[in-house]
This record gives structure tokens, sequence and C-alpha cells, in this order.
């Protein structure tokens, strides 16, 4: 078998474009090397030291000489996995291997990544997400053509993908390529190793030695269907329910599914908006049947219940579900003290001034005068925080909540504070000043101004 017959160069970039190459000295990845080479496209050598095995410095030798001996540039990077809690190690090591990579690619001004994934890998995969109970895209398997995780700017190339292990390691073979064997692909303790090593086997003694390409080729069929129906009417159902976040002080990426518009889908559909909607907004979470559930369970809850996930969460508004990016904190080192004098002190898209005043001007939405006998305190609301009115007290929550101030940003919601009280929750209520106490002559005047 010729490069030319094992390699599908039809999708990938043209001969002037150099393309980043992710080898690490197993046969799959140096076979691919040798044919892109062949085929005369420009290529960048990248290899990622995982420091996970004894042999892990022989691989990055190997690696560095195949670059060597094709006259290519070599690109390497090591990673320092620290097995963060609840992330598996395969897990960690794959992120860290994507990230790596794509600094590789932009240092080497390639548009995308090309990888060694073939039909066997596709038939693992697919049968692994059957396991899980996919969905269309779970069974789609991967696709010939896709996006770097993490970097949908940077194109990920799997030209191999129609291409079965038996016929790599036959080019391997016959151009006497020299690769290294991965020990750790012999632990089927791990669950992609015991389905390469005990299912796939089943399979192909039972269907014969195409079993694999089968799959592989059933999961091209639906991830073309994937692609060309189901995908663009879940993108349309999705644009049809989601519109902008209410602008607030706080600066917020995100966006709120309408739950009218949910309440219309089938199920099935409303399930897949809600999980495509957590990759539109960039929302690390599982995309499976249980993440769906707990967030149809949450359009069924009170406004104010929420979901936290690594990097944001999701939040029950009055008109349907605000999925919100986490920020930085809003003041970092605590209550700031305003008065006297902290000009321009910025709290999300409020920004806090100070200044002298002479009499006493009534409280409007965006300003309050207090006396100036007492340094203010800026901060976040807490529970149990009152707001004198002419008769009695109103609590800050329920004062909040009558403002119609989105759950989201309630919990970041600030107040200034004097002498212990609040005095103020900036654009909704100030403290009630008795008449008595408007005729002293030396006040503050603070200002809350949007940006």
């Amino acid at each position: 078998m010729t490069a030319a017959d094992l390699l599908d160069t039809s999708r990938l970039p043209g001969p002037g474009e150099p393309l980043l190459v992710a080898v690490s000295g197993g046969m799959d990845s140096v076979a691919l090397a040798h044919c892109l080479h062949r085929a005369g496209l420009s290529i960048v050598l990248g290899h990622v030291h995982h420091g996970l095995r004894e042999s892990a410095d022989d691989d990055e030798a190997l690696v560095r000489d195949l670059a060597r001996e094709l006259g290519c540039r070599f690109e390497t990077a090591r990673l320092d996995l620290s097995k963060t809690p609840g992330t598996s190690l395969q897990a960690e090591a794959r992120d860290g291997r994507y990230a790596a990579l794509a600094t590789m690619a932009d240092e080497a001004g390639a548009p995308g990544i090309v990888t060694a994934h073939h039909a066997d890998d596709q038939a693992e995969t697919v049968l692994i997400n059957l396991a899980r109970g996919a969905g269309p895209q779970g069974l789609g398997g991967m696709d010939v053509i896709s996006v770097v995780p993490g970097r949908p700017d940077l194109k990920l190339y799997r030209p191999l993908l129609e291409r079965t292990r038996a016929e790599i390691e036959a080019f391997a073979r016959t151009h006497g390529l020299r690769w290294v064997e991965d020990p750790s692909n012999e632990d089927l303790s791990y669950r992609r190793n015991a389905v390469r090593g005990r299912l796939l086997p089943v399979l192909h003694e039972i269907f014969g030695a195409g079993a694999s390409r089968a799959i592989a080729r059933s999961a091209r069929l639906l991830r073309d269907y994937e692609n060309t129906e189901l995908a663009p009417m879940s993108d349309k159902l999705l644009e049809s329910a989601r519109q902008p976040l209410e602008p607030t002080f706080l600066r917020r990426d995100g966006f709120l599914l309408l739950e009218d518009e949910l309440a219309q889908l089938e199920p099935v559909w409303r399930q897949r908006v809600l999980l495509q909607a957590l990759e539109d907004a960039g929302l690390e979470a599982p995309r499976d049947e249980q993440t769906a559930i707990a967030l149809g369970a949450l359009l069924e809850s009170q406004p104010g219940r929420h979901l936290e996930f690594p990097n944001g969460s999701v939040w029950r508004e009055r008109e349907g579900l605000a999925l919100v990016r986490a920020a930085e904190a809003l003041l970092p080192t605590g209550p700031r003290v305003v008065l006297p004098g902290e000009e321009g002190l910025s709290y999300g898209r409020l920004t806090f001034r100070s200044q002298s005043a002479s009499y006493y001007y009534e409280p409007e939405l965006w300003c309050v005068t207090v006396p100036a006998t007492d340094a203010c305190v800026i901060r976040r609301w807490k529970d149990g925080d009152r707001v004198a009115l002419k008769q009695g007290t109103a609590k800050v929550k329920d004062l909040l909540t009558e403002a119609r101030v989105p759950c989201h940003v309630r919990s970041d919601y600030p107040v200034v504070e004097q002498g212990g009280e609040v005095v103020w929750v900036p654009y909704v209520r100030a403290s009630w000043m008795p008449e008595d106490r408007k005729r002293e002559t030396s006040w503050v005047r603070l200002s809350a101004l949007l940006d």
C-alpha cells in the first residue's frame, strides 16, 4: 500500500500552508507523518512528553530523529500532570496534550493540527458512546474535520479516519518504518483499552475483519445526517429561544433561554437545545442525559434556583434560564472604603465616586447624600441586611426581588454601609433620612455611574 492509497488529502489545506502533525512515536502517527511528507505537504512534527512512563524520553528522541529524517521542523512540550481531583489522569493528559499542540500550532503559524485517528479508533469511540447511551452526536463519532477542544479557531484534521489499523500497519511494515509501542495500551483497566483488546476482537471474529470499517461507515452516515439535518434545525430552535441577558451593573457573558419558546418543543428537541446552549455559552458541563434532565428540572423550579458548573452557572429567572460565565471577583480585597475621597472605585460596570456637598440632595437611583461623619463602605449585600424606611425597615433581599433584579446577579449586588447600617442599595433604594438630620451642613454625595 502506498501513501496515496492510505491518505485522504482532499480535505487538507494546500501544500503552501504548514500543518502541525501530532506524533507520539507510535505506529499510527509515524505512518501519518511519512504519508503527509510523501504527499508534498509542509509539516511540523509536534510531540507532547507526558512524563508518565520511563520510555517517554526515548519516544521524544524517536520523533526528533523522524523530523530530522524528513527534513522538517520539530516542536516538543512537557506536561506536568497533577491529577486534578475529580478528573481522570487520561482526561487531564488529553486536555493538556491538545493545549500544548495548539500552542505549537500557533508558534508554527499552522491553521490546524493533524492526528492519526483511524477507523478502529472510530469504532472504539462509537461503541463507548453507545454503551453510555449517546444520541446522534455521540454515535456519529469523530469527524474528519473538527476543531481543537478549547480552540474553535484551530482546525483538527483526521485524514486516516476511513483506514483501519491493519492497513496502516501494512504500510508501516512495507516501508520499514520505525516506531515505539506504548505498554500502557495493554492495560485493560482503561475502558478504551478494554474495548480495543476484548470487545473489538470478538466483533471481528463474528462479523469479520471489516467490522471496524463498517462501524466507522455507520458513524459517518449518521454524522452526515447530523450535520446536514439535525444540527441546522437545532441551531434554528436555539436561536428562537435565546435572547441577550438584560444589561446590569455586572459584566456577564451569556444569554437567556426563554421558557415560552422551550415549552413549545418536544422533549427530545428541548433536551438537545438545552445541551447545545451550554456549549454555545462556553460552560464546562457534561453533554449527557443527566445534565439535560437537571436543566429540565431547573426550568420547572422557582426563580433563584441554579446549577453551578466549573466556569459558570445556569439560573432560573422569571422568563427562563440564564446561562452565564463566571466573572472575576468584583471586590477581590473585600469591602472597600469610598469615603472620604477615593475616586473611581469600580464594581463591575458601576463606578463609585464621592464629592463634598454643603447641603442635602434628595436621593435618586444613581446617587445618594450621606452625612460626612463616618466612612462609607461598599460591599456585597448579605442576608439580614435592611434599609431604613419612614416607618420600619425593609429587607435588602426583598427590595432586590421587588426591583426585578435578575437572579444571577443578586448575590453580587452592592450596598453602601455607613456606621454599621445600610444607607443605599444603588439603583434600588436609599435609606430614609429624618428631617432634622437634613439640616446638617457637612455632606458627601455618592454616585454610582454605569459605564
